[in-house]
């Protein structure tokens, strides 16, 4: 954008040179292929591909030349890179959470039912519980 009589006004990003779109966080930055947009001149179209980059929360930082004058974007819109397998995860965590619950429930009632001291400590209260789940994202 730039300022005329006061009020902001794009400019056309095709006397820009040495335009760089970036997509940064606060430990890298990573340039990105991108055109100018043909019906709006003042339009990047940038892809973020998901695979080169890990989850997380990114912004967008735009800078480059106009009539020899380095620019920079003010605003960095931020977007997040997600798990699409989240949800999968999440019925996971909440079967062995239930699986969990039952085998306590399990062994509550029977220990309640248990009437020596012999019986409590021969009571083996880890028996049945299903096995610790392993999760990578």
């Amino acid at each position: 954008m730039k300022m005329v009589e006061g009020e902001a006004q794009a400019f056309p990003l095709p006397a820009c040179t040495d335009v760089v779109v970036q997509v940064c966080n606060q430990f890298k930055r990573i340039p990105l292929a991108f055109e100018i947009d043909v019906k709006e001149d003042n339009v990047l179209l940038a892809r973020v591909e998901g695979d080169k980059m890990s989850l997380g929360t990114y912004a967008i930082e735009v800078k480059g030349k106009i009539f020899g004058n380095d620019w920079r974007s003010n605003e960095y819109p931020q977007f997040a890179i997600v798990s699409n397998n989240a949800e999968v995860l999440m019925r996971s965590i909440e079967n062995y959470a239930y699986e969990c619950f039952n085998v306590t429930a399990s062994h509550k009632q029977t220990v309640s039912q248990l009437t020596t001291i012999e019986e409590v400590e021969a009571y083996d209260y880890k028996a049945g519980y299903p096995k610790m789940l392993e999760m990578s994202v």
